[in-house]
Parts: structure tokens; C-alpha cells; sequence
């Protein structure tokens, strides 16, 4: 969610999506402006691990990295991560199945 004056409030489980949505988000020219915002997720990340998924952290982007933050989260809004690791009880891929 994007709030007032820029600032960008995250549920811990998102974090990971939102660090990868920023990367896919940024444009050549933004290059410093998603190292610096990068540098934030990684301190929340940090910040995240021993809280509940569903603790909310809000932040203010990095001066100028405003309008990368808000694609980032439209993009993560649109495409969720991908869950990486299957549940207990779930089938496999054909990927996995073939590597047993």
C-alpha cells in the first residue's frame, strides 16, 4: 500500500516480493535509486525476521525513489512472488520429479 507523502507501508511477508519488484521495476537511469532503496528493504528484512508476516512497516523511499517505490508496488500487487517452497502434501513439479 502507498500512503500519504510518499510513504510505502509493506506487511512483512511481502518484503522479498517487493525487493524483486523493485530490481524488475528499475530503469538504467534509476540505478543508485534502487541500491538505496534496496539498502531500506534490506534493513526491514532484517527488522521482518523476527516479526509476524503480518506486521505492517512503513518507510519513505529514498529522495527521488518515490515513483520507483510506487511502480514497485504496483507491480508487486499485480504479479505476487511466486511461492518457492512447496507445502507438505503438494505435489512436485515435473522439474523436481525429474531430479529424484
Amino acid at each position: 500500500m502507498v500512503a500519504r507523502f510518499g510513504r510505502i507501508t509493506l506487511r512483512a511477508d511481502e518484503l522479498a516480493g517487493f525487493r524483486a519488484s523493485v530490481i524488475a521495476c528499475s530503469q538504467s537511469d534509476e540505478r543508485a535509486l534502487c541500491e538505496r532503496l534496496l539498502g531500506q528493504i534490506a534493513s526491514l528484512e532484517a527488522q521482518a525476521r523476527l516479526a509476524d508476516p503480518a506486521t505492517p512497516f512503513t518507510f519513505a523511499p529514498p529522495p527521488g525513489g518515490a515513483d520507483l517505490a510506487r511502480r514497485a508496488v504496483e507491480h508487486l500487487r499485480e504479479k505476487p512472488l511466486r511461492r518457492r517452497f512447496r507445502r507438505e502434501g503438494e505435489p512436485r513439479s515435473a522439474a523436481q520429479r525429474g531430479r529424484a
